[in-house]
């Protein structure tokens, strides 16, 4: 962990201890520790990107993209319901950001929260119409709820938008209709298991 990140998750512990109260709301100093968390999960060190990321958002906790951020390196690390928590957070701050619904459902898909995922999936389909993933999620999800036409639908949909790369070694696999329900649900079952968000970033919103 960088001096500055140690240093500065201490100060915020020992402030927890003794009752002080924080200092206002410092964007400079979230972007900088964003900016180190960014590094940080280029190399590999996923706990002490979350731990900077925790500082970010402790120092600016209206910021949306901080929330999303901080969320995915806890998705990353495995931590599935805080990261769901910390995409509900980002998702209040700022409603009509499709990538945010789209890693809230998968953060609460492995929460055990099925439906809700499904619910996430739907926000994400209704904001980014065109994007293939959420068609994708969204399939995933309706399939998962028992809902196995309108996953169906979904996966014609996200094929004909643009297969993301991971259907496409399984196109010749797959047949988009009820005689592909089997592979379909086999497909789903691996992907699934497979978490699909991308690193966080403080140059980039896009969650993929």
């Amino acid at each position: 962990m960088s001096r500055y990140v140690e240093s500065t998750c201490v100060v915020l512990t020992l402030m927890a201890l003794v009752g002080t109260t924080p200092s206002p709301a410092s964007p400079k100093r979230a972007a900088g520790l964003a900016d180190e968390a960014t590094l940080l999960y280029a190399q590999g060190r996923l706990r002490e990107t979350v731990l900077a990321m925790a500082a970010a958002v402790a120092e600016d906790p209206n910021d949306a993209h901080l929330h999303f951020m901080y969320g995915t390196a806890l998705f990353r690390s495995h931590e599935f319901k805080a990261a769901r928590q910390a995409y509900e957070r980002a998702a209040a701050l700022r409603w009509d950001h499709p990538d945010t619904h789209l890693n809230l459902g998968f953060a609460r898909f492995h929460s055990g929260c099925e439906a809700q995922a499904r619910e996430a999936w739907r926000e994400a389909v209704r904001q980014a119409p065109a994007d293939p993933l959420a068609h994708l999620a969204l399939a995933l999800g309706e399939w998962t709820c028992g809902d196995h036409d309108a996953a169906l639908l979904e996966m014609d949909l996200a094929a004909a938008l643009g297969d993301p790369a991971s259907l496409m070694d399984a196109r010749t696999e797959v047949r988009w209709g009820r005689r592909g329900t089997d592979e379909i649900g086999r497909l789903l079952d691996v992907w699934r298991r497979t978490p699909a968000c991308a690193p966080a970033s403080s140059s980039t919103e896009a969650a993929r």
